[in-house]
């Protein structure tokens, strides 16, 4: 999906994906199911080329609307699994990412391996530390 979808379905899907963070897994499948139900014609709507091949029209919606409900167990492990302790969001990883990233980016001389051995001992350090909280 894009950010700004133009058409209908696509907003509905958008607004549905988007709420993920704020719902629980019960109406988020719902929800779902029903934009499924609502839109089945539409997504499954195909188009002839030239040569006689056909495609689906919405190949992009279609593909992000069954990836989301492909992917529905994995999505919902922090709901389901709540004694792993998983957010329902990863902005602390991206976050998490973002500055070994920028660690990495800072040091532009060092070679690949010598990198590397940076982020790992950046990783243990900061691993060490959560664990001493």
């Amino acid at each position: 999906l894009t950010t700004r979808p133009k058409t209908i379905p696509g907003q509905q899907l958008s607004a549905i994906a988007n709420g993920m963070a704020h719902t629980d897994k019960e109406s988020f499948e719902g929800a779902l199911s029903q934009w499924f139900e609502q839109w089945h014609d539409y997504i499954n709507e195909r188009t002839k080329s030239e040569n006689g091949r056909s495609f689906y029209t919405h190949r992009r919606l279609r593909t992000a609307a069954l990836s989301l409900k492909r992917n529905m167990d994995v999505l919902w492990t922090f709901y389901t699994r709540p004694e792993l302790g998983l957010p329902n969001t990863n902005n602390a990883m991206e976050s998490f990412f973002a500055r070994v990233k920028k660690l990495a980016g800072v040091h532009n001389g060092l070679n690949a391996q010598h990198k590397r051995t940076m982020i790992d001992v950046y990783i243990s350090v900061y691993n060490a530390d959560k664990q001493r909280l």
